[in-house]
């Protein structure tokens, strides 16, 4: 499924390409993403990349490009629980991103529109970073063990944890994107939510549920 999308966006993109009103920009984004878990806790991040534009009519627009995203989730928990300490862990995800989107132009002012718009995106991950941190309630403390970072895009096991296995994060990504860009003149501010839908991450073994995605993006581009 996830290729099929892909393969869909990668066609729709290329026949922007092929037509003539185009327009192409750059722009920089902050992100604020986690998974769907009650416990999770919100990563900070940033988007770079270039924009790609095709104006459909008077009215409608479609907006897309590729980026380099940073993605990721603090402090989720293990189910586990051995001598009154709770292991959880940060996960840093970097991704290529492919979105495309349908929006519509609404003029405000002088060279100034809004732009609400619903689409699609796709991601791979290229790189990420994770580190296990165990929380003593007894204490009250937090210790970051050494030698305890990884790669989350594979497996890792962990024999001083009664063997923990921590399973790897999907590399694909797929889900929805609702937005709204405000354009300028040349100036583009704009804001996306996405919410995924492939199951990035299976939790600690066998112990954990299914998470999915979700990313909240701010940003400001320029277009040529």
């Amino acid at each position: 499924m996830r290729k099929g999308i892909l393969c869909v966006i990668l066609g729709c993109f290329f026949s922007i390409l092929c037509h003539g009103q185009v327009s192409f920009g750059v722009n920089a984004s902050i992100t604020s993403s986690t998974l769907s878990e009650n416990f999770a806790k919100s990563k900070t991040g940033i988007q770079i990349g270039v924009l790609c534009n095709y104006e459909l009519n008077e009215d409608l627009t479609l907006l897309s490009g590729l980026g380099y995203v940073v993605k990721g989730v603090n402090g989720l928990w293990s189910d586990l629980n051995y001598s009154q300490q709770l292991k959880m862990f940060d996960v840093q995800l970097s991704y290529l991103e492919l979105p495309l989107s349908i929006g519509y132009k609404i003029p405000i002012g002088n060279n100034i529109r809004l732009i609400p718009n619903v689409g699609i995106f796709v991601s791979y991950g290229l790189h990420g970073h994770s580190e296990i941190k165990s929380i003593n309630f007894e204490a009250e403390e937090v210790f970051r063990f050494a030698d305890n970072s990884w790669n989350p895009f594979k497996d890792e096991k962990f024999n001083d944890w009664a063997q923990t296995t921590v399973t790897a994060f999907e590399r694909w990504d797929y889900g929805v994107r609702s937005g709204l860009n405000i354009e300028a003149g040349n100036i583009i501010c704009h804001g996306a939510y996405d919410f995924g839908f492939n199951k990035v991450w299976n939790g600690y073994g066998k112990m954990g549920n299914a998470l999915k995605s979700r990313s909240l993006i701010i940003g400001i581009g320029y277009k040529f």
